[in-house]
């Protein structure tokens, strides 16, 4: 029976906190699946979601003969000192989802208290809805994305792992002052959809590099579909997207962000990421619930 973490496929809770930790120096396997099953056991407000991922390294330790095909770290893409997406790998990722801000803020408090010594929080960021789905430069971010339940299973679950999926995480900041220089007809050639209306563009009108084109995949005759869950983050001096991507196979990660950065072979590259930099970036495996149970005694 396929049983993912609930938290994957719940699209309501309109705020969400990431956590990003690395295994401190001497981490024993034992120390690290008692402080995440304590994290694990928190008790949670109604509406509340709790999802868990591991990076690769890790994951072997906690649960040898556990880790799907696959599954690897996240290799930087693109070149140094232009337009790249760096590697900044960690071990244990958590997305808190919550109705309000102080109830994510609770738990991460707790998850953090419960990991103090045995790894260490490298990475921190609250997301939030913005005018409905929208990204901050103003379009709907995830239209993409498969629409029923089946489908987004599809897209997400790994065949064979019971309802585990791999994660891409990417934080990205955004230039907002030279995407919003752009009028807006402009802007909708960049993204590949309709600002307003958030209709994607047909025939002429769709550019080769717009962001649509260069991320709608098919290999094969099969779409490469991924499911998205990003959140719109940050302050009014740096803010930006943290993104989020559920996927049945790294494979469709890589070729996505191979074309978004010029390396798949045809010259073009996604002019997204002229207004947008990457400055994170990591793979991830977020368990089913019967692994979760198996390794650490509670589920997400």
């Amino acid at each position: 029976m396929t049983a993912p973490q609930e938290g994957i496929f719940v699209e309501e809770p309109p705020c969400n906190t990431f956590l990003e930790y690395d295994l401190s120096p001497g981490g024993e396997p034992a120390r690290v699946r008692a402080a995440v099953a304590a994290g694990l056991g928190l008790a949670r407000q109604d509406g509340q979601h709790l999802v868990v991922g591991f990076g690769d390294a890790l994951w072997r330790r906690l649960a040898p003969g556990r880790a799907p095909e696959g599954l690897r770290s996240f290799a930087a893409i693109g070149e140094t000192g232009g337009q790249h997406a760096p590697a900044t790998q960690r071990d244990i990722w958590y997305w808190l989802q919550g109705p309000c801000p102080d109830a994510n803020f609770d738990l991460a408090l707790g998850i953090d208290r419960a990991l103090r010594g045995v790894a260490e929080l490298k990475l921190e960021t609250s997301g939030f809805k913005y005018h409905g789905d929208r990204d901050l430069i103003g379009f709907v971010d995830g239209t993409g994305n498969p629409k029923d339940r089946e489908a987004k299973a599809a897209a997400a679950l790994i065949p064979g792992a019971g309802g585990g999926a791999f994660v891409v995480t990417q934080q990205w900041v955004h230039d907002l002052p030279s995407f919003e220089a752009l009028d807006v007809g402009e802007q909708e050639a960049v993204v590949g959809r309709t600002k307003v209306e958030d209709i994607e563009l047909e025939g002429p009108a769709m550019p080769a590099d717009s962001h649509v084109s260069r991320t709608d995949v098919s290999e094969d005759g099969v779409a490469m579909k991924i499911y998205r869950r990003s959140a719109p983050y940050g302050t009014v001096r740096e803010h930006g997207l943290y993104f989020v991507a559920f996927a049945c196979d790294l494979h469709r990660f890589d070729i996505q962000l191979k074309r978004m950065y010029g390396l798949a072979g045809d010259g073009l590259s996604d002019r997204l990421i002229d207004f947008s930099r990457a400055v994170t970036g990591a793979y991830w495996f977020a368990p089913s619930d019967a692994d979760l149970a198996a390794v650490f005694g509670t589920t997400g």
